[in-house]
């Protein structure tokens, strides 16, 4: 089954070594304009991985991820798949970061690990798993 996943062209790099692995500290740190934070999965603190079946939607969160990377804190981030304005709470900055999205080719033993994101309304998914980079078959640069 395919599916895509939106992120940097540096953060691609290291998936393409040690593959899709959930990291609480890769999480994005937003809050929007009500003060409510943007978490993983509503009630939990647990890092998930984030997939999509559709590339231009992925397209659209790598474009994402690199604008939140090179963003300031407290800056604007535009978010075209929200309805708030959402603002950067984190220090660090990588003012290179370039979007890419990674395909990967993943069996159904894996596929069935996966659930629909209750928090994306455009049809992602998420699981508490890693996906190896044997599964990646292409890592693109978004332009």
């Amino acid at each position: 089954m395919i599916f895509y996943h939106g992120t940097t062209l540096d953060a691609a790099r290291q998936i393409q070594k040690q593959g899709l692995v959930p990291h609480r500290e890769s999480a994005y740190q937003l809050v929007d304009d009500r003060g409510d934070y943007l978490r993983d999965m509503p009630g939990e603190d647990k890092p998930y991985i984030y997939l999509q079946d559709n590339p231009t939607i992925a397209r659209n969160y790598a474009i994402f991820r690199a604008n939140y990377e090179r963003a300031h804190k407290g800056e604007q981030i535009e978010v075209d798949m929200l309805l708030s304005e959402m603002y950067k709470t984190a220090s660090e900055q990588n003012p290179n970061a370039k979007p890419a999205l990674i395909t990967f080719d993943i069996p159904s033993t894996i596929a069935r690990k996966l659930k629909r994101d209750p928090q994306n309304w455009q049809g992602g998914h998420v699981c508490l798993c890693m996906i190896p980079p044997k599964y990646i078959t292409s890592v693109t640069e978004v332009r």
